[in-house]
């Protein structure tokens, strides 16, 4: 595309539009003299009017980029919580286990207040259902692992 060096245009008084800028002309370049002439009041609407594409484009942008950090955040955020809570029900179940070892007689609750004290000190509590006994597989699991000889 050839640079252009000058822009021509008519305004036609019959077309609303066209006579809309005509008469915002007449009103800043001649009553108001917000403007000295039409071409600085037009060269002035031009260009305030790139500047706020270009500030849109930006904040657009802008937003994009703060979307993805929040995306990216929580993401990292299940990961650190999926590991912890990784972490708690396996401190959970060697207190447990550990309790069973040492033949103690097993309240959950008990067992589970010094965990979730630790588990509190980093920061979050995660839902512990503390008098759930344990399922047959659970047992049978504990029992393989102890060698369980009462059966």
């Amino acid at each position: 595309m050839r640079e252009a060096r000058s822009i021509t245009f008519r305004l036609n008084s019959r077309n609303p539009d066209d006579m809309e800028i005509l008469n915002w002309l007449k009103q800043v370049v001649d009553q108001e003299h917000i403007f000295e002439s039409t071409t600085e009041a037009v060269k002035t609407i031009l260009l305030s009017n790139i500047h706020e594409v270009i500030r849109r484009d930006k904040e657009d942008n802008l937003s994009d980029t703060i979307e993805e950090f929040i995306r990216q955040y929580a993401k990292e955020n299940r990961v650190l919580y999926e590991a912890a809570m990784q972490d708690f029900s396996t401190k959970m179940l060697a207190g447990i286990i550990g309790a069973m070892g040492q033949g103690q007689l097993i309240h959950a609750p008990i067992v589970a207040q010094p965990i979730m004290q630790q588990a509190t000190a980093q920061s979050f509590v995660p839902p512990v259902a503390v008098n759930t006994p344990l399922d047959e597989s659970a047992k049978l699991s504990l029992a393989a692992m102890f060698g369980d000889e009462d059966d």
